[in-house]
């Protein structure tokens, strides 16, 4: 790719800038090299991302990760760097689609780590089929994560995704509390909630539900809100497409990523489902491509 020198110079600075916002420099250049854009053009976007987002350097752990004890410091942000260092041993011990295969599965109950983010760029890296940024992000979200602990309930009832959200909307009538800061700090703080938890615990999917479904609600969703956090919906489920052929189980991870997208939901104030049934394409590839070059 054109822009695999400058995927690795962006690799110097930190996932994360500011406070604790996802450094999205990475999924930029691929997504405009994968629209045509020059190599000047691409420049021309590093350079400004640099300067406008004030980018940070990461900061170095003299912290030891190793097979033993890798779980141990998981959402431990100090840590990213020794996280590069280990899953690049990794790479070169097993192989990239090893890689994928082991610590991908092991990861998933945190997939809503950074608002997504960390999938997000994995699957960027998976798709560019640039190694070091498959090991990047792999760090990325171990260094972030947080998994969504909801209790398994042996009477919980399947339900299609309308009614699923149904019932999670009436938790603004159980004064559920929705935090103020980042979408990542508002998912967390939810998660805190016993009562939404409880509901998660109460209701299961539809087993014919899948990816496409939740792909097109999502967008749906978005066309009527224009909502930044369902916007990540959107984002999400392309990564999840470009993951699932490294999950042997990917009922237990489509299960991981439903509850993850259910919180983003009611930090929201759960939109409304009122939504046309069909899609229309607002604007054609090409005049995208137009806008953005």
């Amino acid at each position: 790719m054109q822009c695999k020198l400058l995927l690795e110079k962006n690799r110097n600075f930190s996932p994360t800038y500011s406070k604790n916002l996802s450094n999205h420099l990475s999924m930029a250049l691929i997504a405009l090299e994968r629209m045509g854009a020059n190599l000047s053009r691409l420049n021309g976007y590093f350079e400004a991302s640099v300067i406008k987002y004030r980018l940070n350097i990461f900061s170095i752990s003299t912290n030891k990760i190793e097979l033993s004890n890798w779980q141990n410091y998981l959402g431990d942000r100090k840590e990213f760097f020794t996280y590069c260092s280990f899953f690049n041993k990794e790479l070169g011990r097993i192989g990239v689609n090893n890689l994928l295969k082991i610590y991908i599965p092991m990861l998933m109950p945190g997939v809503g780590a950074q608002a997504f983010h960390c999938i997000i760029r994995l699957a960027y890296a998976i798709d560019a089929k640039d190694n070091q940024e498959i090991v990047f992000s792999l760090a990325y979200w171990a260094s972030t994560y947080w998994p969504i602990q909801i209790k398994s309930d042996n009477h919980s009832i399947s339900v299609s995704i309308e009614d699923y959200l149904s019932h999670l909307s009436k938790l603004r009538d159980l004064e559920v509390v929705v935090p103020q800061g980042n979408i990542e700090d508002r998912m967390k703080s939810l998660c805190q909630q016993a009562s939404f938890l409880e509901v998660l615990s109460n209701f299961r999917l539809l087993e014919e539900v899948n990816l496409s479904n939740i792909s097109e609600l999502s967008i749906r969703l978005y066309l009527v809100t224009k909502n930044f956090t369902i916007l990540h919906a959107v984002t999400s489920c392309h990564a999840m497409r470009l993951i699932l052929p490294f999950l042997e189980n990917s009922n237990q991870a489509f299960i991981y990523y439903w509850n993850a997208l259910c919180v983003a939901y009611l930090i929201e104030k759960a939109p409304t489902l009122s939504l046309p049934k069909k899609l229309e394409m607002l604007l054609i590839w090409d005049e995208i491509k137009k806008r953005r070059l």
